[in-house]
C-alpha cells in the first residue's frame, strides 16, 4: 500500500506519518501543497490520499474538486480521507458532499486514523467486487446473446 499525504504544517504531517507507521504503513510519500499533491497524483500511483482541509492555494475542498472530476484522470476514484482540526458538522457534509470518504479530526489519534483507512479500503473492496460481479453478469449475458443469435441463425437456414 502506497500512501500521499498532503498538510501545509509539517509538523502535522510528520505526527500524520508517525501513526501510520503505527499502523503498519511505511511506504508513505508526503507533499506540502495541493499542488504538489496533484502533481504527484499525475506521476505516481497511491492507494490512499490523506489531505488537510484548509491549506493556502490549494484547499482539501479546491483538491477534492480537480481530482474528483473524471477528467482528473486515472487517480479521480482514489480513496480520500480528510484531516483537519475543524471537524464541525459543515465542514465534514461539505468534504463528504465533494468526494471526500472519510473525515478525522486532529490531532491525528492512532485508533481514528486506522479505522478511517480500514473503512475505505473495505468500500474499495465491496466497490471492485460489485463492479466484476457486474461485469461478470455482462459478458455472460453477451455470450447468451451471441449464442441465440448463432440459434437463430441456424433455425432461418434450417427452414430454407
Amino acid at each position: 500500500m502506497k500512501l500521499l499525504i498532503v498538510d501545509d504544517n509539517q509538523y502535522a504531517r510528520s505526527l500524520a506519518i508517525a501513526n501510520l507507521k503505527q499502523i503498519g504503513f511505511h511506504n508513505i510519500d508526503e507533499a506540502d501543497s495541493g499542488a504538489e499533491a496533484l502533481l504527484r497524483l499525475h506521476t505516481g500511483s497511491y492507494d490512499v490520499l490523506i489531505i488537510d482541509w484548509y491549506m493556502p492555494e490549494i484547499s482539501g475542498a479546491g483538491m477534492l474538486s480537480v481530482i474528483r472530476d473524471r477528467r482528473f484522470g486515472p487517480a479521480h476514484n482514489i480513496p480520500i480521507i480528510v484531516m483537519s482540526a475543524y471537524t464541525n458538522r459543515e465542514n465534514i457534509e461539505r468534504a463528504l458532499g465533494l468526494g471526500a470518504n472519510q473525515v478525522v479530526a486532529k490531532p491525528i489519534k492512532t485508533a481514528a486514523m486506522s479505522k478511517a483507512i480500514g473503512d475505505v479500503l473495505k468500500t474499495e473492496r465491496q466497490s471492485y467486487h460489485s463492479m466484476s460481479g457486474l461485469l461478470n453478469k455482462v459478458q455472460e449475458e453477451d455470450i447468451l446473446d451471441d449464442q441465440l443469435l448463432v440459434d437463430n441463425d441456424e433455425a432461418d437456414t434450417a427452414f430454407l
